[in-house]
């Protein structure tokens, strides 16, 4: 009992065994309890087990309390699931995004108004990462754990909108030469004229939007197209665009929520359960973009892999909530906002170290299937408290981390702009039926189908971003790989970095065989990037930080990723000259 004589404030908390005591301790940062400590339950004044776990000493600031765990829990591997599935949908939105330009008619002339259109959309998708890395805090009376299932509902939602597409037809319209727009505002005021109201697509050859299947007979050279869509029977006709964009916005809400939060609650099941979290996400990505890919050189259905994605995701809802520990649920579960308002009520009767444990994860729980039978408990706390002090405690805890993850956080920016680079490359440079392993001749006989050659080019993709995953994650397992300066931390991210200027270069040879090469040592460079920092904040940072941490890493990196799919055109001007010469690239 603290100091005071009074019992702390604590939400749903369980009844304690009979002839026991609670064994929870909580280590110390800054002068207050954090974190999570497991001990074994013992008889009043008996020793304690030889599983005892003792306080933080000083030389050991803020270190993870979750990084001494792993020797205590069987690894959960169905959690790969779980991180699969929203990674597939993550992978649908890039690398199908040529395939949902061909099924739209949108021409692959970068200086067209749809094409441009086009790809402002799909940067959207990093857009929302970008926003919602930091932006997920704003579901404020939600916890780690219904935030993943939030995600999980919003990459079903962006699955849907995108099925729309594919359910109703594509009309193409022609925009006449005669008074045509000139500048690309006045050509995204034509195209947004069509969606307006349905009565736009009958206009007459007067107006210089056209109705036709054909181009203008004028004679007058290629017109301008766009394209509209009907739906819900006629209830709305809007051009497929604003589609585009909605449903990767919400693909990018689920990302960019998903990742931080997920690892977060996670947490608690230890580096095993993790690291196969960790192995799903690549996994997820390459579903699609191997899978995926050899499907439709099969003749596969574009809308079957959409329809594959909000199924899985579906699955990996019901065994996030209902098959995983109740640990991972009380890691910030719904209950939070009630305990917010209960202990606001009764802040002025406790002292600041009560205060502090009266917090929805103040909750001391148990592990049905792997604590009770060892008669262990967890005590989960998180840095959030109501006074004064323990706010400017708090500001002080997380401006240190954020600090100490920002070289962490430009490794994954300059790690992401180059798979987003990567990605608007390969799509665009190697767009025509067949893609030249060597240099563009007429004559090659080194060709090879482009879906067969993006899932060999997505399987080395996929090699070198989980393998590198595995390898980084083992070696760092000791805390000692971490303690020495930042220095060190930096330049092993500059190795990584290294890597990724390597594979850009690659790729801008335009040859198939150098792009498969390029790609590799891309994504081994962001799966070392992101497996060191993972690892890092699970042995370096105080667990109350992990999800502002993580948050705050992911946000920096989504910067490459956003700036690396804006430059989308900008290489394909760049990487095909106009008056070169091409006969299977830069179609």
């Amino acid at each position: 009992m603290p100091p005071g004589g009074s019992r702390p404030l604590i939400c749903d908390r369980g009844p304690e065994p009979p002839g026991s005591t609670s064994s929870a301790q909580v280590s110390n940062y800054n002068g207050r309890a954090v974190g999570i400590s497991i001990l074994p339950a013992r008889a009043p004044g008996g020793p304690e087990g030889p599983g005892a776990r003792a306080p933080e000493g000083p030389g050991q600031p803020g270190a993870s309390s979750f990084s001494s765990q792993g020797a205590l829990q069987k690894p959960y591997r169905r959690v790969i699931l779980i991180t699969l599935a929203m990674f597939s949908g993550y992978a649908s939105t890039v690398v199908m995004q040529h395939e949902l330009q061909v099924h739209l008619k949108i021409p692959s002339d970068p200086s067209s108004v749809e094409k441009r259109l086009f790809t402002a959309a799909v940067t959207c998708q990093y857009l929302g990462n970008l926003i919602f890395r930091l932006g997920h805090n704003v579901f404020v009376c939600l916890g780690p754990s219904s935030r993943v299932i939030l995600s999980q509902l919003a990459m079903m939602l962006a699955m849907g909108i995108i099925l729309l597409l594919f359910y109703y037809p594509i009309d193409v319209h022609y925009i006449a030469e005669e008074g045509s727009p000139s500048t690309f505002s006045e050509q995204l005021l034509a195209a947004s004229t069509l969606s307006s109201s349905s009565s736009s697509v009958s206009s007459t050859r007067s107006n210089r939007l056209i109705s036709s299947a054909e181009p203008d007979s004028s004679g007058r050279g290629p017109p301008t197209t766009t394209s509209s869509i009907t739906i819900f029977g006629g209830l709305f006709t809007l051009n497929p665009v604003v589609l585009v964009v909605t449903a990767y916005l919400f693909s990018g809400l689920a990302v960019g929520t998903f990742e931080s939060n997920a690892m977060a609650s996670l947490a608690p099941l230890g580096p095993e359960t993790k690291l196969w979290a960790v192995i799903g996400l690549p996994l997820g990505f390459n579903v699609i973009s191997v899978g995926g890919m050899a499907a439709l050189s099969l003749g596969f259905p574009r809308y079957g892999l959409y329809v594959f994605v909000l199924v899985s995701n579906l699955i990996a809802l019901f065994l996030y909530r209902f098959t995983l520990p109740s640990v991972v649920r009380q890691k910030g579960g719904s209950s939070r906002s009630c305990c917010f308002w209960r202990s606001s009520e009764r802040a002025g009767e406790a002292t600041s170290t009560q205060r502090f444990v009266s917090h929805s994860l103040g909750n001391e729980v148990q592990d049905e299937e792997h604590f009770a039978e060892a008669g262990q408990r967890v005590r989960v706390q998180e840095d959030q408290s109501f006074g004064v002090t323990e706010l400017s405690s708090t500001s002080r805890g997380m401006k240190s981390s954020l600090l100490r993850v920002l070289p962490h956080s430009l490794g994954l920016m300059i790690a992401m702009f180059g798979v987003a680079s990567c990605t608007g490359i390969s799509t665009n440079i190697f767009s025509a039926s067949k893609v030249p392993l060597f240099a563009d001749d007429p004559n090659s006989r080194f060709l090879i189908d482009q879906h067969v050659y993006l899932a060999i080019q997505n399987a080395f993709v996929f090699v070198g971003d989980s393998v590198s995953r595995k390898i980084v994650y083992h070696q760092l397992k000791e805390q000692s790989h971490f303690r020495g300066s930042i220095f060190l931390q930096i330049r092993l991210l500059l190795a990584f970095v290294c890597f990724t200027v390597a594979g850009l270069y690659l790729l801008s040879l335009r040859m198939g065989a150098t792009a498969i090469l390029g790609s590799f040592l891309i994504f081994y460079a962001n799966g070392s990037t992101y497996a060191t920092t993972t690892r890092w904040v699970d042995l370096r940072l105080d667990a109350n930080f992990h999800v502002s941490a993580l948050s705050f890493w992911l946000f920096v990196g989504d910067i490459g990723s956003v700036a690396g799919s804006s430059l989308t055109d900008v290489y394909h001007r760049f990487l095909c000259p106009e008056g070169v010469k091409f006969y299977n690239v830069c179609q």
